[in-house]
């Protein structure tokens, strides 16, 4: 998986580096290279695919499935299946009644002990 952080500059030799940014330098983000939409925030029991790259400023709700080489460019629910260059919401993984049981379930908050003692009701044989 790949997280851009921010929007490359359109011209120039800094081009591939935020030189005025890294060495504060005048002008620094003037020309919106340096600009992001914010951090990358990825939930629990999230599955993302090989070669997928998710775009600032995403939120990747629990349980959701990022679908190998998919562009994210704008957040993912809670247990959606998205997919696609830009990713698309293609389904979700349960019924709305299912995943608000899961989303209020939340064993990812669990103390360690209380996950192990679980864990075969957690993994499926």
């Amino acid at each position: 998986m790949r997280v851009l952080p921010r929007r490359q500059p359109p011209h120039g030799l800094g081009e591939h580096l935020p030189v005025p940014g890294l060495y504060g330098l005048p002008g620094a983000g003037q020309d919106g290279a340096n600009i992001g939409r914010g951090d990358v925030t990825v939930g629990s029991d999230v599955w993302i695919g090989h070669a997928a790259t998710v775009m600032s400023g995403v939120s990747i709700g629990h349980g959701a499935v990022i679908a190998a080489r998919s562009l994210v460019t704008a957040s993912v629910p809670p247990y959606g299946v998205v997919g696609g260059v830009p990713a698309k919401l293609l389904r979700y993984r349960f019924d709305e009644q299912t995943i608000a049981y899961l989303l209020e379930f939340a064993w990812w908050d669990w103390p360690r002990e209380q996950v192990l003692a679980n864990v075969e009701m957690l993994v499926p044989a």
